[in-house]
């Protein structure tokens, strides 16, 4: 469970989320807009998080949550939104955080109901710019259960451990 962020980007505001929402044709989860709100994005701890069905890969660690206005490009929301815009990304495909590893996100789902989040590994996809839902791989159920997902080194340890004596 999350426990601290550090790193964050200077505070945003509820016009400045309304902005980006509305620049991007978007709705943000409510839990989302209170984290941005509260912490504006930046290194979380735990940082470990669960990922389903990504074979010899069970847990992902998230390298930074972007924010809005952020005081780096690379972990502004709007700037890496804008960089899957020429692509074939399907709108609704929002990306919220990068694990630091070959430039692999995490991803809210805002396309139906439920707002999942997901892990996006986009190594095959910056290899051909051909979007496949095989690249996206559940992770929890929403915003909020992702930060309740979050685990500490040692929680992972355990928790590989005793799946690899079943």
């Amino acid at each position: 469970m999350l426990s601290r962020v550090d790193n964050q980007n200077a505070a945003t505001t509820a016009v400045a989320i309304q902005s980006f929402e509305a620049k991007n044709r978007i709705t943000l989860p409510n839990a989302y807009k209170i984290f941005l709100l509260n912490t504006n994005g930046g290194r979380p701890t735990p940082d470990n998080f669960p990922i389903a069905n990504l074979a010899n890969n069970q847990f992902g660690r998230i390298q930074f949550l972007y924010g809005v206005g952020a005081r780096h490009p690379t972990v502004d929301l709007d700037i890496v939104l804008n960089e899957y815009t020429p692509s074939s990304v399907p709108h609704g495909i929002l990306p919220i955080g990068c694990t630091g590893y070959e430039n692999t996100q995490i991803i809210l789902d805002l396309r139906g109901p439920g707002e999942p989040v997901k892990f996006f590994d986009s190594i095959p996809f910056w290899g051909n710019n051909i979007w496949n839902e095989s690249y996206l791989y559940p992770v929890a159920a929403d915003f909020a259960a992702l930060l309740a997902s979050l685990k500490t080194d040692e929680e992972v340890d355990l928790s590989v451990r005793a799946g690899s004596e079943n």
